[in-house]
């Protein structure tokens, strides 16, 4: 029985003169909530908690190919940066090669990406709004680098 509608029985109670029914209506209604109050809510509380994980079960499946295609573009910009060459591919299937100090801020550019995905990884389990805003902020700048060192390198 909610409790709006429990107030307004027993205030019709009174009002009809049945003080002695409102005793007993009152005692019930508070026994019937002792013993439903706490099973009920157990079991959502368990819910939630199968369900949390479940997801969060998923998330970390999920991300397990992100990881190893973050993982892989990290190694190939560690070894670009060594080698002082910087390639920057588009989704059209363009290649632009830079060397020198523009390769230098192009790689810093795509370090930054990938902290970008670590990032946005970690706020998806914590969801943060710090977390988000840094997310946009490091993505802002590497794009920015990147798009710097391509600039510079092919003018």
């Amino acid at each position: 029985m909610k409790a709006g509608y429990r107030i307004f029985s027993i205030s019709k109670m009174v009002s009809n003169g049945e003080t002695g029914a409102m005793d007993n209506s009152a005692q019930q209604v508070n026994q019937a909530d002792q013993f439903s109050a706490a099973a009920p809510h157990w079991r959502l509380i368990q819910g939630v908690m199968k369900k949390n994980s479940r997801v969060n079960l998923i998330y970390i499946v999920g991300l397990i190919p992100v990881v190893f295609v973050a993982g892989l573009l990290l190694f190939l910009t560690l070894e670009n940066f060594l080698s002082g060459q910087a390639t920057y591919g588009d989704k059209f299937g363009n290649a632009y090669e830079v060397e020198g100090v523009a390769a230098v801020i192009v790689n810093l550019g795509i370090l930054g990406l990938v902290c970008w995905l670590v990032l946005y990884m970690v706020y998806l389990f914590k969801r943060s709004p710090g977390l988000l805003r840094l997310h946009c902020g490091v993505g802002a700048i590497s794009s920015l680098c990147i798009a710097a060192g391509l600039f510079y390198g092919l003018s």
